[in-house]
């Protein structure tokens, strides 16, 4: 697959996990996108996909099922994918409405003009399109920075940290809120629930071993993320992979 990252600069690591690039010029083909708890903007450089017209870009939505997308002969795809949580930090829009969904982003981010596409086109090293990105992600943090909400970070981290054990009341409880305040700001910023979001998390860490360490058994690997057993790994496996267990190593 034609793809790979470049991580970002250090004073935007905290907003942005990394820049991607996906290019082809061989035979058409599909790929399977699963769920990563991100959300990511997306530049088209290359022919239409099925989801982005060409020479246009758009706002990936935090995905809570696997999508199967199409890339034609001349694909080329710029993206930033944000850590979780953070790409809802610079817009007014509930992050909820984006949800599984691929958005143009002109009413969303107007700062993301024709124009400026055209100079990222124009670069024609990798690393000078990321300059340009970077530029204008700082500009757009700094601008919003005022209505950043901290609590939603700190919430998104703690969820991260223990995806599993941890009980949704006893968060609200430690940062002083109701749990239907708390629920409806994280949605609104995160773009889902805090469960299906612990749910993504953890099979992101179940997903990791299985793939790392393939001696351990799958009930093993289940066990210790706080499955009830294979059959509910399984489960939730088919849903975010469209695959089992066994076929993912």
């Amino acid at each position: 697959m034609p793809y790979h990252e470049i991580q970002p600069s250090k004073s935007l690591s905290h907003f942005v996990d990394s820049y991607w690039i996906f290019s082809q010029v061989a035979a058409p083909s599909t790929h399977r996108i699963i769920p990563d708890a991100c959300a990511d903007l997306i530049l088209n450089l290359g022919e239409t996909t099925s989801k982005i017209p060409a020479f246009e870009m758009a706002l990936s939505g935090i995905m809570t099922q696997f999508s199967d997308t199409h890339f034609p002969e001349h694909t080329q795809l710029l993206g930033i994918r944000f850590k979780e949580g953070q790409l809802g930090q610079l817009t007014n829009i509930p992050m909820s409405e984006t949800k599984n969904k691929t958005l143009a982003i002109r009413n969303i981010f107007p700062q993301f003009t024709t124009n400026f596409l055209t100079q990222i086109a124009a670069k024609k090293e990798i690393n000078d399109q990321v300059i340009l990105l970077e530029n204008k992600l700082k500009g757009l943090i700094h601008a919003t920075q005022n209505r950043q909400d901290s609590l939603i970070q700190a919430v998104v981290n703690t969820l991260q940290t223990d995806s599993h054990n941890l009980a949704l009341p006893s968060i609200a409880k430690h940062h002083c809120i109701s749990l239907r305040q708390l629920e409806r700001r994280f949605k609104n910023k995160v773009g889902i629930s805090m469960k299906t979001f612990q749910r993504i998390s953890r099979f992101k860490a179940v997903l990791k071993m299985i793939q790392i360490q393939p001696e351990r058994s799958i009930a093993e690997i289940a066990y210790q993320n706080g499955y009830y057993d294979h059959a509910h790994l399984a489960k939730e496996c088919y849903t975010f992979t469209g695959a089992y267990p066994s076929q993912l190593r």
